[in-house]
């Protein structure tokens, strides 16, 4: 019913508010077709295979991960909403806007390009020396400039990723020289 509400009040825009509605429609349908995913994703965790060992079953997180994902797709609507709402209410035009749309999406793009990097190097570099570096990269390019502070995190969220996955609850991570070390 929310869900209608916000869609209909966007084709309803007013036509002077010049490009806020289009917005406005554009943000309203990235939410719906992250419900819409998040759905199909819910359904899908029905098929996941069950085993009488585990209690909740295999479907219990990927499920619980779609919920999350409809909630931030809802989110994501109404928090637009509101704030192209706002945006109409101050009609002046920020300079600083486009360049400012124009680094967001160069570092949307940024973060994709390096995920496939690590993806393509987890393997012959092993889990922990891609993943710390990973991580460095990921958050300079995010905004963070403490590059001491993010060596030193990178590296102990890495090594606490390692213990867990691979000692603790026997998940085979990649291997390279370091969880060698760690390792054995």
């Amino acid at each position: 019913m929310a869900l209608g509400y916000l869609l209909a009040g966007a084709l309803r825009a007013p036509a002077g508010s010049g490009g806020h509605e289009m917005l406005l429609l554009k943000e309203l349908v990235v939410g719906l077709v992250v419900i819409l995913f998040a759905a199909w994703y819910y359904w899908q965790a029905g098929f996941l295979p069950t085993h009488s060992a585990d209690p909740l079953g295999a479907a219990a997180l990927p499920r619980l991960l779609a919920v999350a994902m409809i909630l931030f797709g809802l989110a994501h609507m109404v928090v637009s909403y509101f704030r192209c709402n706002r945006l109409e209410e101050d009609d002046e035009p920020d300079p600083l806007e486009g360049a400012a749309r124009t680094w967001g999406n160069l570092r949307i793009v940024g973060v994709i390009l390096l995920t496939g990097v690590y993806m393509y190097l987890v393997e012959p570099l092993g889990y922990t020396i891609s993943t710390c570096a990973y991580l460095l990269l990921l958050t300079l390019l995010l905004g963070a400039r403490s590059v001491s502070g993010l060596a030193l995190s990178s590296i102990g969220v890495t090594t606490a990723l390692v213990l867990l996955f691979a000692k603790f609850l026997g998940v085979l991570v990649p291997q390279g020289f370091v969880e060698q070390l760690i390792l054995h």
